[in-house]
């Protein structure tokens, strides 16, 4: 069979692996010029349930800060590629509270 994946995500790429070696005849489309860019990029496609944690508690803020500076934290953000994410964090900040 021949099969198209949309995307050259983790999840698009383990799908074509998984299809090809099954004997499927698979094609990859992908709009940016490397694979695994954009979401992918950002943990997309990990599930971690061990990891997780309530994203607006009193102790987000801190990991918030720490995120700006360090590779491994669960909260990553990076201002410069999303200036407009500055209102949603400040709306987001207000709701890190004990209640």
């Amino acid at each position: 069979m021949k099969v198209v994946i949309i995307g050259a995500g983790v999840v698009g790429v383990t799908t074509a692996y998984y299809l090809a070696r099954s004997g499927h005849e698979v094609t990859v489309v992908e709009k940016e010029t490397e694979a695994a860019t954009l979401a992918s990029a950002g943990n997309a496609g990990l599930i971690a349930p061990g990891h997780s944690f309530a994203w607006a508690s009193p102790s987000a803020p801190k990991e918030l800060l720490r995120s700006l500076t360090v590779d491994d934290t669960a909260l990553r953000v990076n201002p410069f590629k999303a200036p407009g994410m500055m209102f949603w964090g400040l709306r987001f900040l207000r709701e890190c509270n004990a209640e």
